[in-house]
C-alpha cells in the first residue's frame, strides 16, 4: 500500500509546475521540523553548539535548516524518473571526475566513501546516470517494506545496483568486477567502530570503507555533494586514498577513517546545515 501511494504521489508531483514543486518542497521541509521530536531537536542543537562554538539560538537555526532540507531531498527523489544521461548535468555537476576515472583504471574497483551530507541519496544515482558502475550499500530497514521497495527502485533507476551492509562477500565481488560500492561512514557504530577525532570530539566510526579497500587493494575515493543556490547540486570527488597494507591492520584502518573524517569535517564547517545533525553522532561518549 505504501509503495503504491508514494508512486502515485510522485506521478502527481511531476505533473506540477516547477514553482509549485519548489513551494511544496519548502512546505514539507517546514513540516518535518515542526513534527520532529523535541529530543531530536535538542540533540541537534546541542551538538551544533558544542562542536561549532555557536550560541544556542544560532545552533537551533542551523538545526532547523538541516532538517527542513529533507523536504527538497524527498521531492528531488520524486523527480528521478525525469532524469537521464542526457540531462543529468543540468541537475548535478561533477568536480574532480578524473579522480574516479583514474582510480577505475587500476582495475580493483573503487570504494566511494561519503557521509550524510547534502543530498547523499542523489550522489550514487547521479553518478550512475553519468555512466559509472555504482553499487549502493545500504542498511536494511524493516519498519516499512513498501517504502523500502520504493527506495530500492529509485536508487537503482539509473541502472545501478543495491547491496546491504551484511552482504560483505557480494560487495567484495562487486569490487572484483571493477564496480564502485558507495558507503556512508559517518554514523556511530559502537562497539564495532574505530575511534577518530571528528569536529573536535572523539567518536566511533564504521571501518567498512577501509576494511573493504584493504581486502581488495582498492582505492578509496571520498565524494560529497552539496546544493547550489539555484537548487541544483555540485559533487566534489577527491583524489584517492590508499590503505597502507604494510602497517598493522587496526592502525591503517584507523588512519584511513581519520583521513576521511577530516575531509567531511571541512565540508561541514563550510556548510553546517548540509549535515545530518539529528543523528547523535557522539552518543558513545555518554
Amino acid at each position: 500500500m505504501t509503495y503504491k501511494l508514494v508512486k502515485c504521489i510522485g506521478w502527481i508531483f511531476r505533473q506540477l509546475s516547477y514553482s509549485t514543486q519548489r513551494y511544496i518542497s519548502h512546505a514539507l521541509g517546514n513540516l518535518f521540523w515542526i513534527f520532529l521530536s523535541r529530543k531530536r531537536k535538542n540533540i541537534a542543537t546541542k551538538n551544533i553548539s558544542v562542536t561549532l562554538n555557536m550560541s544556542e539560538q544560532e545552533a537551533r537555526k542551523v538545526a532547523q535548516k538541516s532538517v527542513s532540507r529533507f523536504g527538497k531531498m524527498f521531492t528531488d527523489m520524486l523527480r528521478y524518473p525525469l532524469l537521464s544521461k542526457h540531462n543529468i548535468n543540468q541537475f548535478m555537476r561533477i568536480h574532480g571526475a578524473e579522480n574516479i576515472d583514474n582510480a577505475l583504471t587500476l582495475g580493483n574497483g573503487v570504494v566511494m566513501a561519503t557521509g550524510h551530507y547534502g543530498n547523499w541519496e542523489l550522489l550514487g544515482t547521479g553518478l550512475a546516470f553519468y555512466g559509472y558502475p555504482m553499487v549502493a550499500v545500504a542498511r536494511k530497514q524493516q519498519q516499512n517494506s513498501g517504502f523500502e521497495r520504493f527506495l530500492c527502485e529509485y536508487r537503482t533507476m539509473a541502472g545501478g545496483e543495491i547491496l546491504y551492509t551484511t552482504e560483505v562477500r557480494a560487495i567484495v565481488r562487486a569490487l572484483g568486477k571493477n564496480q564502485i560500492p558507495l558507503i556512508l561512514f559517518d554514523h556511530d557504530v559502537l562497539p564495532n567502530g574505530v575511534w577518530v577525532d571528528f569536529l573536535g570530539r572523539k567518536t566511533s566510526t564504521p571501518p567498512g570503507a577501509a576494511v573493504l579497500a584493504r581486502i581488495n587493494n582498492s582505492p578509496i575515493v571520498p565524494a560529497f555533494i552539496t546544493e547550489a543556490s539555484d537548487g541544483t547540486y555540485d559533487l566534489y570527488i577527491y583524489p584517492p586514498l590508499t590503505v597502507d597494507r604494510t602497517k598493522d591492520n587496526h592502525i591503517c584502518i584507523e588512519e584511513t577513517m581519520q583521513g576521511l573524517s577530516r575531509i567531511l569535517e571541512g565540508h561541514i564547517r563550510k556548510q553546517p546545515h548540509e549535515w545530518f545533525w539529528i543523528h547523535d553522532r557522539w552518543r558513545s561518549l555518554i
